[in-house]
């Protein structure tokens, strides 16, 4: 962790992975990122997705805990951590869904994959207050 003031608020588990949620909304992860589970491949924006096409080598094991980049514009509020997609609720009540989505299990209304972590467009109406708070 870059920075040694920040305090961890709070902790969620998977089968090989783990995510931190900082006292300043920041979420972090270490363990396995098959399928981009853990959200650390990837960034927003049309620069950074350029800048993924030429990565030859993603992150796919992580032993310390990492800034999930591409969420870094949100204060993450709570995150759930299954074993091979994440959910995560941030402000003001929106949820951001990543890794595998083979079953549609991203909400995305497609079994297509998706590159980064991605608002659920059709929870985007409503005010989300939690996301599970165990293992999918």
């Amino acid at each position: 962790m870059e920075d040694a003031n920040v305090s961890i608020r709070d902790v969620r588990c998977g089968l090989d992975g783990t995510m931190f949620l900082t006292d300043t909304g920041a979420l972090l992860a270490c363990g396995s990122n098959a399928n981009n589970k853990l959200g650390l491949n990837n960034r927003q924006g049309f620069l950074m997705q350029m800048k993924n096409l030429l990565n030859k080598d993603p992150v796919k094991v992580t032993t310390t805990p990492t800034a999930v980049k591409a969420l870094s514009r949100y204060r993450v509020v709570d995150m759930a951590l299954g074993p091979t997609h994440s959910a995560v609720l941030v402000e003001p009540g929106h949820v951001h869904t990543f890794g595998s989505n083979q079953d549609g299990q991203l909400g995305s209304g497609n079994t297509k994959p998706r590159d980064a972590p991605a608002s659920v467009k059709q929870l985007e109406d409503q005010t989300v207050t939690v996301v599970l708070k165990k293992l999918f």
